[in-house]
């Protein structure tokens, strides 16, 4: 539980990702039990609109979570099934179920589409999935367009 607490924070203070646009093409990504790194996103900070394809690989999906940290706060937040932001402890045990969309091994995970007006760029966002024999996820920067 606490390794991947361990990884997210130690990932967005030490990863070096590099920039592509929101989606950049349509290969899904992939996660993994070590933690995966994925290409960084641009966004229109004031009119941000932010979604990920995940390819699962077949595995049994029971859950789906996002969890974002404020570079600048260094504040966890997790995305509520209902797509609002909430402090997150830090503990796998208190992630909500995002229920995200499935279907043929892939999930949407719709992260966002809102004004990210009042907060200071990059955001590092973390995409988590459980399976029957543990946790997947990927993590990427989310930076402003210039």
């Amino acid at each position: 539980m606490i390794r991947i607490s361990a990884l997210i924070l130690a990932a967005s203070l030490a990863t070096a990702l590099t920039t592509v646009t929101a989606r950049a093409d349509d290969t899904p990504a992939l996660l993994s039990t070590e933690g995966t790194t994925l290409p960084a996103m641009q966004v229109t900070w004031s009119d941000a609109d932010l979604s990920q394809i995940v390819d699962t690989g077949g595995d049994q999906v029971l859950a789906t979570y996002i969890v974002a940290r404020v570079h600048s706060t260094s504040q966890a937040m997790q995305r509520t099934n209902l797509g609002y932001w909430v402090p997150w402890d830090g503990s796998t045990d208190s992630l909500v179920d995002n229920q995200m969309p499935q279907a043929n091994d892939q999930i949407t995970y719709k992260i966002l589409d809102q004004s990210l007006d009042g907060l200071t760029a990059p955001l590092t966002v973390t995409l988590i999935y459980r399976t029957p024999d543990g946790m997947k996820l990927g993590q990427f920067y989310v930076e402003a367009k210039p």
